[in-house]
């Protein structure tokens, strides 16, 4: 300090000038550089957001898909064992062991997306642990499709060659007890599945989205709906203990 009173008024000048030339820069580049990591998180969020809506949509729907089969195999046994004719018999017998084929497919689909879960869920770690409730929802969510992948084995009705009753084989195939507990495992986590990967969504994109006076009214207008989802997740959490 003592230097610089000492020196010249061009020199103070072109010494302060320079001082705040080099701040301002700083100020700018600290601002800039945090506009860019904020929209980098924003983006990144995004990705998030829709890659875990797509993947647990196709989990949702596969699940639905299974359920939807193993539901036909249990009303088709049923049918068949009330004296239902030759012909519907036959129909149905035929049916269910061509659906099988789809149903394997939807299986082998489901278990794949269970496994792929666990990467889903390292390649957002970071971003997933940044927010409360994220990591715990999202775990809420694996867990309700290991869930439903425990009852997937299932038999699957097929074809015997030179088969004399055709009818009866089929009966004999279908395991209407592990049907009937699919069935109950999706019927008991699927609402789980949806609610808690819809919760990571939102959770990520209300960051980025914020709120404003419509999401406050709409989210007030949808509330009777909204608290009818909570006590139904209340009460499938019950039944599921």
């Amino acid at each position: 300090m003592s230097w610089l009173v000492s020196q010249s008024e061009s020199t103070k000048n072109t010494i302060l000038g320079s001082l705040i030339t080099i701040i301002g820069f700083l100020l700018a580049y600290a601002s800039a550089t945090a506009n860019w990591k904020s929209q980098m998180l924003a983006n990144i969020k995004l990705q998030a957001s829709g890659e875990i809506e797509s993947f647990f949509t196709e989990c949702s729907k596969l699940s639905v898909d299974c359920e939807i089969y193993a539901s036909a195999l249990v009303e088709a046994v049923n049918k068949i064992q009330k004296n239902c004719s030759v012909d519907d018999a036959i129909f149905l017998a035929n049916y269910n062991r061509e659906q099988g084929q789809k149903f394997i497919s939807n299986r082998q689909r489901l278990i794949a997306l269970g496994i792929d879960v666990h990467s889903l869920s390292g390649k957002y770690g970071i971003l997933l642990l940044s927010a409360p409730n994220l990591k715990h929802s999202l775990n809420n969510a694996i867990k309700a499709l290991e869930n439903i992948n425990d009852k997937l084995w299932i038999n699957v009705p097929f074809y015997l060659k030179d088969d004399q009753n055709p009818i009866q084989t089929f009966i004999n195939q279908v395991n209407v007890p592990d049907c009937i507990a699919l069935k109950h495992s999706v019927t008991l986590n699927h609402p789980e599945l949806n609610f808690s990967a819809g919760s990571v969504r939102g959770n990520l994109m209300s960051s980025v989205v914020g709120l404003n006076f419509w999401t406050v009214f709409n989210l007030f207008k949808d509330r009777k709906s909204f608290f009818e989802a909570i006590e139904s997740r209340r009460n499938n959490k019950l039944k599921g203990s």
